[in-house]
């Protein structure tokens, strides 16, 4: 898989597992960038989740934590308490 088209099947995956959980979010596809996830938190602003890839492993950063993109449950887990 590409690297685009894990960096949005990870994303789109977070956000179904966010959005299930009564979270707002969004997926968003900039013109000449990588998409980005936004979460919506308690005080109404939103906060980016981006995909990395780090050599054969894939990170999702949110507030400054990396955190292990194969574990998407614990994730949105983690997100949905912090938010």
């Amino acid at each position: 898989m590409a690297p685009s088209e894990m960096r949005y099947a990870l994303l789109a995956g977070l956000a179904w597992r966010l959005w299930t959980g009564s979270l707002g979010c969004r997926l968003e596809f900039p013109r000449c960038a990588e998409p980005v996830l936004y979460v919506r938190c308690g005080d109404g602003h939103w906060e980016p989740v981006v995909a990395v890839q780090c050599g054969h492993a894939w990170l999702l950063l949110w507030r400054g934590a990396e955190v292990d993109a194969a574990r998407l449950d614990e994730v949105a887990r983690t997100i949905a308490a912090a938010a």
